[in-house]
């Protein structure tokens, strides 16, 4: 997506967002919660008319969790390529609401068509504890699952800082590319 007017006051002008499947569900069990998908795309049109540059990755766990497939006798390979189907489906939903509020989107994908960092998971766990700082290698030992292993290297080898916050606060994302708000930042610490 491309910037609209840059701002002087912006601490990240480039920004990848990793929005969750399990985001887009909103309060429901599973599927697309279409209040929810507006409100992440107004938090995103919010952010792009400050001038940030914006690519958004986006998962499928609401709908298909390719490893939940494979533990059932489906093979990996089968539940990985649901699972990239199901970003798919998320990444068009994400783009029909994202095109309403004005943003010129493009979904891009290896199919060929023509996601706050805790110790534990604050929504089962009352005592889980947040970290505001972390370094990619903590992330990897500590298996905290903030995105996959692979993602978190490569981000680590171009020394991109990773920013993980709640897409769930209202104005939250602004403040984030602003270097305000609360988020924890993943990145080389020595």
């Amino acid at each position: 997506m491309g910037a609209g007017r840059m701002s002087a006051d912006l601490k990240y002008r480039r920004v990848l967002l990793k929005i969750s499947g399990e985001a887009l569900m909103g309060e429901r069990d599973y599927g697309l919660d279409p209040a929810m998908t507006a409100r992440i795309a107004q938090e995103i049109q919010s952010v792009h008319a400050l001038g940030v540059e914006l690519c958004l990755v986006i998962g499928g766990g609401n709908i298909f969790r390719g490893l939940t497939g494979a533990a059932v006798g489906m093979e990996r390979a089968s539940g990985d390529y649901m699972g990239m189907l199901a970003t798919v489906i998320n990444s068009l939903a994400m783009q029909n609401e994202l095109e309403r509020h004005g943003v010129t989107t493009r979904v891009q994908s290896a199919i060929s068509m023509q996601s706050g960092v805790y110790d534990a998971d604050p929504l089962h766990e009352p005592k889980a504890r947040r970290f505001e700082r972390l370094d990619y290698r903590e992330v990897l030992t500590r298996d905290l699952q903030v995105m996959d292993a692979s993602a978190i290297s490569l981000a680590r080898e171009n020394r991109i800082p990773i920013l993980v916050f709640s897409i769930f606060e209202n104005g939250g994302f602004a403040q984030v590319v602003q270097g305000r708000g609360r988020y924890t930042i993943i990145e080389e610490t020595q």
